[in-house]
């Protein structure tokens, strides 16, 4: 369950930064805008409805680790393991609302953002390593 769980919260903070990143990005109208890829083309009522709803399912999902580990049914650890893998996964969404942003640079600041994406995950998790290895064991 526990896995399951880190899969759907990984995949919803992808989405929700996403449609986060492209709604308080500037927006210019350019004729010829620098995308480093093109973005998915859907209506916008439905980028609305999919980012309402991720958001949703993201605060579902931190309500419930709360739960989980109020009861004792969930290591401290694995709190850890969800901050790490969400701060990940917030980078790869932030990174493709900048690549797909209809700015000009766009290409050349998602091109940074991923020359640096390497790194910081292996910041990320070296950090959830160690607080991991030295946190209080507790069972679950």
């Amino acid at each position: 369950m526990r896995l399951a769980l880190l899969a759907l919260w990984l995949a919803v903070v992808v989405i929700c930064i996403a449609w986060l990143s492209s709604v308080l990005l500037p927006h210019e109208t350019l004729v010829d805008p620098d995308y480093m890829w093109q973005p998915l083309e859907i209506a916008d009522s439905a980028k609305v409805a999919l980012g309402l709803a991720t958001t949703a399912v993201a605060i579902a999902i931190c309500v419930l680790l709360y739960r989980l580990l109020e009861l004792g049914r969930l290591s401290r650890n694995w709190l850890v393991v969800f901050g790490a893998g969400g701060a990940i996964a917030a980078y790869c969404g932030l990174v493709y609302g900048v690549a797909t942003s209809p700015v000009i640079g766009a290409n050349i600041g998602a091109g940074i953002m991923l020359l640096f994406a390497g790194p910081f995950a292996v910041v990320i998790v070296i950090v959830a390593l160690v607080i991991a290895r030295t946190g209080r064991r507790t069972s679950a």
